[in-house]
């Protein structure tokens, strides 16, 4: 096996339990390690699935004996590593690592079911479920790190923003961020983040933030008081993390809804698990206090991609023992400022809309010149014909005929037809990053029927949101 794959399928050789343990768990075969890519399980029905380039396997509960394998053809040959499996509603679904694709399994066939396109806004976004919708929170793209949710929209089959309209504060932008769910409310912390005046580095994100889907707000709830930068996300124990250290026998266990932090000891003897590595989708899982532990049938830990690998299922009970430790996830000392220093807030606010408030309107509108667009004052990296298209349409006075834009990126060569789907693809692509960059639920590029006209399309832009030079 090449060093390069090694190194993308590294797994955690660091849970295990007691022999005792092991002789009463239940346990079931689930596939070869060497050509097995991805593991799914769906809470709803507790159906398993195993994944292959050219098939997938059902495991029915309660034994996992009774199985059922459905061939199918992957959409390319890299599916099954481009894709990440997430379970909804009872439904197996694929979604794009970069976000954008959807695919979902349909009686025996993987079928695309989205309207979206590659447009990589969300690179090492965070991929979750709510209820029978799947989400995606963060990511890179751009130049820049998001800091909001998309959802994926059944009835318009494409991914949607969810505005933060509660929030008076957001956090930072952030990628490969860990987020636990507790009933309304989501939790966010460690990632990644884009420099705020470098583009080109990148720092820790140690803020812990909670989202509440009611109001649709944030809270800065404080800041990481460990570096979780030298772990592997490990398993979610449901609305609890369990972190592993890469260099020693240790676990954390992390809850930010009790703000606490619990270490465990792991004997060397109780080795032998495959616990979640991040750029792996062959992984354990857990439900309702029940952990669902991958291993290999003959664990030999220098052979790591041979033989056969199980499930073993136990009592979350018996899996971590008694803690040796424990301390607080976050420090809370600078978030009352923004209470305790309510008064000094509000006159600077006051000072702000007397003196500045047209300046700081400005700041969050994108600069829009010929040359380029500037976000926050962060260059955007654009095409060029988006380029073109944006400021033809922030220029004109008014609606811009469809065949304007038509005339930019009509290639001569190619069909009336095949060059009017690069226009749309054009102003489809252009919504999506505009929406991103300013967080806005609707295109501000909106197409209607020509006033002069009425067989004409035209576009228009919402202009409110652009600072033009």
């Amino acid at each position: 096996m090449g060093k390069s794959r090694s190194r993308v399928l590294f797994w955690f050789l660091m849970c295990g339990l007691c022999s005792q343990t092991f002789s009463r768990a239940q346990t079931f075969r689930i596939g070869n390690a060497r050509t097995l890519k991805a593991t799914a399980f769906d809470p709803e029905s507790k159906n398993m699935y195993a994944i292959w380039r050219d098939s997938i396997r059902v495991f029915y509960p309660p034994e996992y004996t009774s199985t059922k394998l459905i061939p199918v053809v992957s959409p390319d040959l890299n599916f099954p590593l481009g894709f990440t499996p997430i379970c909804a509603g009872s439904k197996l679904y694929f979604v794009y690592k970069s976000g954008g694709m959807v695919y979902q399994l349909q009686d025996d066939g993987i079928v695309r079911i989205d309207r979206s396109f590659d447009h990589k806004m969300q690179i090492n976004s965070t991929p979750f479920s709510r209820n029978d919708t799947l989400m995606l929170y963060g990511g890179y793209g751009f130049w820049s790190d998001r800091n909001f949710f998309t959802y994926f929209s059944k009835e318009s089959r494409e991914w949607e923003i969810l505005p933060p309209s509660g929030s008076k504060q957001l956090p930072r932008g952030g990628r490969l961020t860990q987020l636990v769910q507790n009933g309304p409310h989501i939790y966010i912390f460690s990632g990644r983040s884009t420099h705020d005046f470098n583009p080109l580095e990148v720092d820790n994100f140690r803020e812990v933030w909670r989202f509440d889907l009611n109001t649709k707000s944030w809270e800065h709830l404080g800041d990481l008081t460990e570096d979780y930068h030298k772990y592997l996300k490990v398993l979610h124990l449901g609305d609890k993390i369990l972190l592993g250290l890469t260099d020693k026998a240790q676990w954390v266990l992390v809850d930010p809804v009790k703000n606490d932090l619990s270490y465990y000891d792991v004997n060397a003897n109780k080795r032998g698990f495959y616990l979640n590595s991040v750029d792996i989708d062959v992984r354990s899982f857990y439900d309702n206090g029940k952990i669902y532990l991958l291993k290999k049938k003959n664990f030999n830990p220098s052979k790591t991609w041979d033989g056969e690998l199980v499930y073993t299922i136990v009592d979350e009970e018996d899996f971590l023992g008694p803690p040796l430790y424990s301390e607080k996830m976050y420090s809370t000392n600078g978030v009352p400022l923004k209470f305790a220093g309510g008064t000094l807030v509000a006159i600077g606010m006051a000072l702000l809309a007397f003196y500045g408030r047209r300046r700081f309107m400005k700041k969050d509108k994108l600069l829009v010149t010929e040359k380029s667009v500037r976000h926050k004052g962060k260059r955007v990296a654009m095409d060029p014909t988006s380029l073109k298209v944006l400021n033809l349409l922030l220029r004109a006075n008014g609606e811009v005929q469809s065949q304007l834009i038509l005339d930019m990126v009509e290639n001569p060569q190619q069909s009336p037809a095949h060059n009017i789907r690069v226009k749309n693809q054009v102003i489809e692509n252009l919504n999506f990053q505009l929406k991103t960059l300013l967080s806005m639920n609707e295109d501000p590029i909106q197409s209607k029927k020509s006033r002069e006209d009425k067989r004409i399309k035209s576009y228009a832009i919402q202009s409110q949101h652009f600072s033009v030079r």
